[in-house]
């Protein structure tokens, strides 16, 4: 994930920032991609990468308002 896919993206939440539920989704999306990016990398922070991404294998409600 470079740069230039971020600030595409980061342009596209910004586009939507009217609609506050399709906006938190499209950050939160944006946020559990970049952190499986450094998931698949070898170097540093890869491993609590691939930790944090635990949390999404968890059982329960995720609800937004």
């Amino acid at each position: 994930m470079d740069t230039k896919t971020i600030k595409k993206r980061i342009k596209k939440i910004e586009e939507k920032q009217w609609d506050h539920e399709a906006a938190h989704g499209m950050e939160d999306d944006l946020y559990i991609d970049f952190i499986k990016y450094i998931a698949k990398q070898k170097g540093e922070y890869a491993k609590e990468a691939r930790a944090v991404l635990r949390v999404k294998k968890l059982d329960f409600g995720r609800y937004c308002a």
